[in-house]
């Protein structure tokens, strides 16, 4: 009897060496992985820093909800994108270093891919061969490798496999525990922080349930059209349930969430134009064959200015495109597999081109939660996951029909294989790069310049000024993000926001699109205002000093050379980057974070005033200090006076609790420059006190004459309830592993 290694141990082995060919450049604790954007990176300045201060965090024994150092502080724990609740997050940034930990989270989530797609792939019939073509061309297509960047992304994407397999398993063996790893793969998604890719998921979920459902209640042989309505209604009730428990068990991090975002820019949707954001043309439709055929902006020969490449690629491999279509050729009128994985990958498809088809827009009025989400390009994912089993299916026909004995069938899966790792991991490794972590992060001279003059309880911050025009010259002299490092060692001396998270500076902005309505309204105004020539000099116009100064920004850190009434320049250096010089400016009228006044104006809405109305709000710049701008009159504590008497000191200040001394003789308003967010409480004396909404953005409290300590202490009340919800929806979720299937009106009740 001849000794054979079993398939359960094979199987993983090939998918890690795999992995390791696709995954060498970053596996490291010390080369971070690395990918560009069209004006940063989204791992530097997003994904990283947030993960380095949750592994912080952790390291110390608690949790980073509330971040104090971006946009003026930020609540973490109500971003969607967060991932601070993620399973595979707490245990690895828990216990290995955060550059690492960093790494084997995206490598741990490719693994998973692997995994779950062949799962799939052997459920629907596939031999172990084609299964694990499926499988490769999944995990590693242009689509999956050009998200990397989106760390919180590919988290998420892991678990998109086992949600597919959990419906089809459940529906097909009548057995109510396999939903359960549906629910488990969907509550995954949310925690990982991917909400879109959670969207995605739902929708094809449901897709893929009506049409099992039709079929299953068309074969269920006798009965009364009674009867099998019944069955569809209750069959739908476990679908919508194990939807619903999924959300429950993510409910620590999608109840702060739901709190937290009519408090979110995008609060009210957005218009059609904003959701596509640069949609995929049909001429991208050629990134599939040759994905390389318009440049690649890795080498900085793709123009970004008019497509995201990352977003329009969703290379598979061209022996998947042959085999997709060899399988839907010869196989569509016979498997049902095959016609119901083209029409869902068809579909996406003509999502994914936007406004080139009425699809997108027709679903963005009709259907809720496509008003919540940028690029429909993203839905290509189910098209890369619809092509990869058509590809392990077409395998499959040519090995059944075509091949001979079993050595030369093993043969020709082998070579198949072998092309699509060859094709896929030339594709990968012209995008996949790493930087040196030691190397950026070491504190510049800027670093050590703003620690010293911050002052020890965040007294005042720093802005960042056309960091995007630093990025841009750093990746015009490296030519992507393949090559020379160096330019990019140059540009994060900027400190462009959320890479200060790093350093624990405080800084008034924060990466990205997506941020609290009242800062947002500062940082366009911020934005608004600087319309210069690059490398040329610039007067600072009076609403962009105000809207920095009423940030508490001390000292602004640009490639700009700037001018302006109570604008300093105190340092400049060359980077050593051509055409790009660092400018280190003290603003004389930023605001402190904790201040006094007693004379006030009440604006209704400010933080929804058009930009020309902020610019008469605010200029000239000296009024900032000598008023308060509130929302609604304040209690009746004080008298208001012309001049502002009283002081303020901060004499505590952590992530979730910061004390102040306020010495107020007549009264007034304390007003704390920290982002507005309902679910801080402000204690006056050991009273709790209600917080009002000053000077735009911020926190304000109304002190009676005398001298006071103002406590404001954050309390999330939705993360408690969260994870009260989650507690009782896991204690559920085993219920009905454990009853689930001996409880009749839990079966799958057909006829």
């Amino acid at each position: 009897m001849k000794w054979r290694i079993p398939a359960f141990v094979y199987i993983p082995l090939l998918m890690l060496a795999v992995l390791v060919l696709f995954t060498f450049p970053f596996l490291s604790s010390h080369h971070l992985l690395f990918m560009g954007d069209i004006t940063t990176s989204d791992i530097t300045e997003l994904n990283f820093p947030s993960r380095n201060l949750l592994s912080t965090s952790l390291k110390e024994g608690g949790l980073p909800l509330w971040d104090p150092d971006i946009g003026c502080g930020f609540p973490l724990h109500a971003e969607g994108q967060s991932g601070i609740l993620y399973p595979l997050n707490l245990l690895m940034f828990r216990f290995l270093s955060p550059v690492l930990a960093f790494n084997l989270s995206v490598v741990v989530s490719l693994f998973l891919a692997l995994l779950f797609t062949y799962i799939l792939s052997r459920f629907y019939g596939l031999t172990r061969p084609s299964s694990l073509f499926a499988a490769i061309a999944f995990t590693f297509s242009g689509f999956v490798v050009a998200k990397l960047k989106f760390t919180y992304m590919v988290n998420s994407i892991a678990w998109l496999p086992l949600a597919v397999y959990g419906l089809e398993k459940a529906l097909r063996s009548r057995k109510l525990k396999f939903l359960a790893l549906t629910t488990s793969a969907l509550a995954l998604q949310l925690l990982a922080g991917g909400p879109q890719i959670f969207f995605i998921t739902l929708l094809l979920l449901t897709c893929i349930f009506a049409w099992r459902l039709v079929f299953l209640l068309r074969e269920a042989g006798s009965g009364t059209a009674g009867s099998r309505l019944r069955s569809a209604i209750r069959l739908s009730l476990c679908f919508i349930i194990a939807a619903l428990l999924a959300i429950s068990l993510a409910a620590p991090q999608f109840l702060p969430q739901v709190v937290g975002y009519p408090y979110f820019n995008r609060s009210s949707g957005m218009d059609f134009n904003a959701a596509l954001c640069m949609p995929m043309q049909p001429k991208s439709l050629s990134l599939f064959f040759s994905p390389y055929q318009h440049g690649n902006p890795a080498r900085g020969s793709f123009n970004l200015q008019r497509h995201l490449f990352w977003e329009d690629i969703a290379y598979p491999g061209l022996l998947t495109l042959v085999l997709s279509l060899i399988a839907l050729i010869f196989l569509s009128r016979k498997d049902r597999d095959v016609t119901l994985w083209f029409l869902l990958g068809l579909i996406s498809l003509l999502i994914a081109l936007g406004d080139n088809t009425p699809l997108a827009e027709f679903l963005w009025k009709y259907i809720p939660g496509f008003n919540m989400f940028r690029f429909y390009q993203r839905f290509m994912l189910v098209t890369v996951l619809g092509m990869s089993l058509l590809a392990g299916k077409g395998l499959d026909y040519v090995l059944r029909t075509h091949a001979g004995s079993r050595v030369f069938r093993m043969g020709i899966a082998f070579l198949a294989l072998a092309v699509l790792v060859a094709d896929l991991g030339l594709f990968a490794h012209a995008q996949i790069s790493s930087i040196d972590a030691d190397k950026m992060l070491a504190p510049s001279e800027t670093t050590q310049l703003l620690k010293d003059n911050l002052g020890d309880d965040g007294d005042y911050r720093y802005a960042s000024l056309g960091e995007d025009l630093a990025w841009k010259k750093a990746y015009e002299q490296a030519e992507g993000w393949m090559n020379d490092k160096e330019p990019y060692y140059s540009y994060y001396t900027f400190l462009p926001p959320n890479f200060n998270d790093n350093f624990s500076l405080p800084n008034t902005q924060q990466y990205g699109a997506y941020g609290l309505t009242s800062v947002k309204a500062l940082w366009g105004l911020t934005y608004y205002g600087r319309s210069t020539e690059e490398g040329g000099a610039s007067r600072l116009p009076q609403c962009v000093s105000a809207a920095l100064a009423i940030q508490g920004a001390k000292y602004v850190v640009s490639p700009l050379s700037l001018t302006g009434n109570g604008l300093r320049e105190i340092e400049t250096d060359d980077t050593g980057v051509i055409g790009l010089t660092r400018h280190i400016y003290e603003l004389e009228d930023a605001v402190p974070r904790a201040a006094v006044y007693t004379s006030y104006e009440v604006v209704e809405n400010a933080d929804f005033l058009t930009l020309n109305q902020l610019d008469d709000l605010l200029s000239p710049a000296a009024r900032v200090k000598e008023r308060v701008i509130l929302e609604d009159e304040p209690p009746p504590l004080f008298e208001p006076a012309e001049e502002n008497t009283g002081s303020a000191r901060i004499i505590h200040s952590s992530a979730n609790k910061v004390v102040v001394e306020a010495d107020v003789p007549q009264g007034g308003v304390l007003v704390l420059s920290d982002a507005y967010f309902p679910e801080w409480h402000a204690y006056v004396d050991g009273e709790e006190r209600e917080i009002m909404k000053a000077n735009i953005a911020f926190r304000g409290v109304a002190l009676e004459p005398g001298v006071h300590t103002v406590e404001f202490v954050f309390r999330p009340s939705s993360l408690y309830y969260g994870f009260f919800i989650g507690a009782t929806s896991l204690v559920l979720l085993f219920l009905v592993l454990l009853y689930g299937n001996k409880t009749r009106w839990l079966a799958f009740p057909l006829p």
